[in-house]
């Protein structure tokens, strides 16, 4: 299993929702939701980066 390329797909995955969730967001009602959404993401993007960081050490 390559760890690498397992953690880029995770953030290319992330990187798509958070990008239709902004699209969404800007056209409903249920903007707070998709807001806290995207933030959720946000938090998931960081640890994959800290994931990347300690492997490439």
């Amino acid at each position: 299993m390559n760890f690498k390329s397992e953690l880029q797909e995770a953030q290319d995955i992330i990187h798509k929702a958070h990008h239709h969730l902004k699209q969404v967001s800007s056209n409903t009602s249920e903007s707070e939701a998709c807001y806290f959404a995207i933030g959720e993401l946000e938090k998931a993007q960081q640890k994959i980066q800290q994931v990347q960081q300690q492997i490439n050490e």
